[in-house]
């Protein structure tokens, strides 16, 4: 049995978070657990299971302009010195044999000198390429300690191969690193229902910020017609927080009759979504492996996506899913009329699910901290 420290501090809206408790979960039924995470994700967290220290206030959910602030103050007062003091307190009262990093932030700003004897690791869920793009979820990282720190690790885990090449590229190649591809995992549901797909019912999971990439796809959507999203009888459910401006945009758009904002969803609410959308939409700039697209394709909903991350690792183009160009949006948008096409990649999705079982995933990450020895 290992003594093991999760850490997740997010600045963003912590959207990496039901990930992290799931692997939180299903090593704590083997090692000795602690996740070290922000404190409003306390209640999140609670488990009987594994131990919970909150460290961290993320201004999750609130305005740009209160994040911007906090960011200049930050700035002002040499960074995260409060934020750093918690982390010292956790780490001198603590022996871990793992310590293992969640987010760009938690990495950036970790001290090597809370390592101790133990062993360091970062599971990157962010596309590496997007990391120094000053958007508000990490206009706070400090991008020279994350890669100070970055050349110091002993080992990388990523849901990408090709991500996981890009973070490679940026360590010490002196340093005996290990490194695997690590999938997300979900758990999978007992039967999967059936779908109509007389008409196309889409779900957007994750609201409207500016790298999930909802209005790049609003736009894209106007660029087809009414006779066209009439004939396949579309209908779009943007689930999550939408900022004021989107939905402005769409209410006085053309489009207005064939979106529903669904908002925050409880767990029951959102399964229900589920069983009757059959088209999963993701224009994200950033995330390597959704959970929402695992999800999705655990009921067996169409993925209609960009290609990024660890999506087309996992996903052959028409054959499990349907990639999208922006510069060929409506011919690629023009298969959602083809049922046949549709039944297709139905059919070729029905068992892809399995392979992504959070007990899978978890033994594969017990398995990799054999390794640092």
């Amino acid at each position: 049995m290992k003594k093991i420290a999760l850490i997740y501090i997010s600045t963003g809206t912590g959207g990496c978070s039901e990930v992290v408790r799931q692997i939180a979960y299903k090593l704590s039924l083997q090692h000795d657990v602690t996740v070290i995470a922000n404190n409003e994700l306390r209640n999140y967290f609670y488990s009987t299971k594994f131990s919970f220290s909150g460290v961290h206030s993320s201004l999750i959910n609130k305005s740009y302009f209160l994040r911007f602030l906090r960011f200049i103050i930050r700035r002002w007062l040499d960074k995260d010195y409060f934020l750093k003091q918690k982390l010292k307190v956790i780490f001198n009262k603590n022996q871990f044999d793992i310590i293992h990093l969640h987010s760009p932030f938690a990495l950036s700003i970790f001290e090597l000198k809370w390592k101790k004897e133990s062993k360091l690791v970062y599971t990157d869920h962010d596309a590496i390429y997007n990391i120094k793009i000053k958007h508000h979820f990490n206009i706070d990282l400090n991008y020279s300690s994350f890669l100070h720190n970055l050349k110091n690790l002993d080992g990388i885990t990523s849901p990408s191969e090709r991500s996981l090449k890009r973070l490679i590229k940026l360590t010490s190649p002196s340093k005996q690193l290990k490194y695997e591809v690590i999938r997300n995992g979900l758990n999978i549901p007992n039967k999967i229902p059936n779908r109509d797909l007389s008409s196309i019912r889409a779900i957007f999971p994750g609201g409207s910020n500016s790298i999930k990439g909802l209005n790049k796809f609003i736009y894209l959507l106007e660029s087809t017609s009414v006779e066209l999203l009439q004939d396949i009888g579309f209908r779009l459910y943007i689930l999550g927080e939408c900022e004021q401006f989107t939905k402005t945009y769409i209410n006085e758009s053309w489009l207005n009759p064939y979106i529903i904002f669904a908002g925050h969803l409880s767990s029951m609410d959102y399964n229900k979504i589920l069983k009757k959308s059959n088209v999963y939409i993701n224009f994200s700039e950033s995330e390597i492996l959704p959970l929402a697209l695992l999800e999705s394709l655990s009921h067996n909903i169409i993925p209609f996506v960009k290609d990024v991350g660890a999506i087309t690792e996992i996903l052959s183009k028409d054959e499990n899913c349907i990639i999208v160009s922006e510069d060929s949006f409506i011919e690629d948008f023009k298969k959602l009329k083809n049922i046949n096409f549709l039944n297709n990649i139905y059919e070729n999705n029905k068992l892809i699910s399995s392979g992504f079982h959070w007990d899978k995933i978890s033994n594969q990450y017990s398995n990799f901290y054999l390794l640092l020895k």
